[in-house]
């Protein structure tokens, strides 16, 4: 199953129980981000180290967590969703560099900016679904989804 016909099913599912831009706006706001959030971005900012997202998540709920921190990142690259004129979901445009299209995007951000993969650190729950076996390693940090983010809980695995 191609990662548009995922969305295309999750987006029916989400017409027949009506989810709207209400909705969406209602878990961006029950999203909060970890304190020192804005120091971090700062501290890398002043070092002119470049940030990107890429996330399987929706475009409009990281825009709506990240608030005026937004201007902190180069490019944000995630799903989207738009809305019919009554305000229910109409459409999931998967990202391209959703699963395997991460790489590709790490890539080419590695190739635009003449960096050696060891000077990207891409930080992930699921690193090792991203990055295709035969990619030249870099520095990577898989982070266990639903837990406390601790030094022990960061695996470096490339």
């Amino acid at each position: 199953m191609s990662h548009q016909e995922w969305c295309d099913i999750t987006r029916d599912h989400f017409r027949e129980a009506h989810f709207s831009r209400k909705d969406l706006k209602d878990v961006a706001k029950s999203i909060t981000l970890i304190p020192g959030t804005r120091e971090v971005l700062e501290s890398l900012r002043a070092r002119d180290i470049k940030l990107y997202i890429l996330s399987g998540s929706i475009k409009q709920i990281i825009y709506e967590v990240l608030g005026d921190l937004r201007g902190y990142f180069e490019d944000i690259r995630a799903n989207d969703i738009s809305f019919d004129s009554s305000g229910i979901i109409r459409k999931i445009s998967g990202t391209l560099y959703d699963f395997e299209g991460k790489a590709t995007f790490l890539s080419r951000i590695i190739a635009e900016n003449e960096y050696s993969p060891f000077d990207v650190l891409f930080v992930g729950t699921l690193v090792m679904t991203y990055l295709p076996v035969n990619q030249e390693p870099g520095l990577c940090a898989s982070i266990p989804a639903g837990r406390m983010v601790t030094r022990r809980s960061i695996g470096l695995i490339c």
